[in-house]
């Protein structure tokens, strides 16, 4: 199953407390998606962007680039910060996730059936989710239960109701994605997709698809994986 966890804005730090680990005057955050980013305003100061809020990331910096996609957990001691905009964080523990650029098709002169077997090594069985899914800084995250791929998000020009359809392809076998426990953790771009459907709420809605498998007439047979849209926010904390 998939849960969708909605941020309600920036400053979450202050405000969640269950399921969080609390020793004395501090909070460990579990593990969840985050992205590394830097601001023009604060010159060599390095930042995690994560579902909880925006953090100082001194043990990340000249590690990583402004983008990078993680699963990271943190520490935030309340008993030792300096007077400044963003909580610091310590104990920062994390695995890099690969990203991909979601692909965008013009349906008026591509084939979407055409592109999913050109990108795709075999149709996907099933597809779940595993953990959150949420976007973060224009990164959307996902977590698949099937790790033999590497999977690739695709845009068509495709639409249920006026709402867009994604679909997810089954990219590769020799995996470049992070295998973490049991389950499979890309990230994508979607920036091009939500510039065109994120509201001026940085909300945006979407279907998601997948190749089942292969009709007698050879045509492709697709899943839809909810028959309810999902709707997600895009939590963007980078002003750079």
């Amino acid at each position: 199953m998939m849960r969708i966890i909605f941020l309600c804005s920036t400053l979450g730090l202050f405000f969640l407390t269950s399921c969080l680990e609390n020793v004395g005057n501090s909070q460990t955050f579990p593990t969840d998606n985050a992205v590394v980013s830097f601001s023009y305003d604060y010159p060599g100061m390095t930042f995690l962007d994560t579902p909880w809020g925006r953090v100082v990331a001194p043990e990340l910096s000249g590690k990583g680039d402004a983008g990078d996609c993680l699963l990271a957990s943190f520490t935030v001691d309340y008993d030792n910060q300096p007077k400044f905009k963003y909580y610091s964080a310590s104990d920062i523990k994390y695995t890099k996730i690969a990203k991909t650029d979601i692909v965008m098709l013009d349906a008026g002169s591509q084939n979407i059936s055409d592109t999913i077997d050109e990108l795709s090594v075999d149709s996907i069985k099933n597809l779940g989710f595993v953990g959150t899914v949420n976007c973060i800084d224009n990164n959307l995250f996902m977590g698949f239960d099937n790790t033999n791929y590497d999977y690739q998000l695709v845009y068509s020009d495709s639409l249920i109701d006026e709402i867009p359809v994604l679909y997810v392809c089954a990219k590769s076998i020799e995996s470049s994605a992070t295998t973490y426990g049991d389950y499979k953790y890309q990230a994508f771009d979607i920036t091009p997709f939500l510039e065109r459907y994120a509201d001026k709420d940085n909300n945006f809605s979407f279907y998601l698809k997948y190749k089942k498998g292969i009709d007698a007439n050879g045509k492709n047979v697709y899943e839809t994986l909810s028959q309810k849209a999902l709707t997600l926010g895009n939590y963007q904390f980078t002003d750079y």
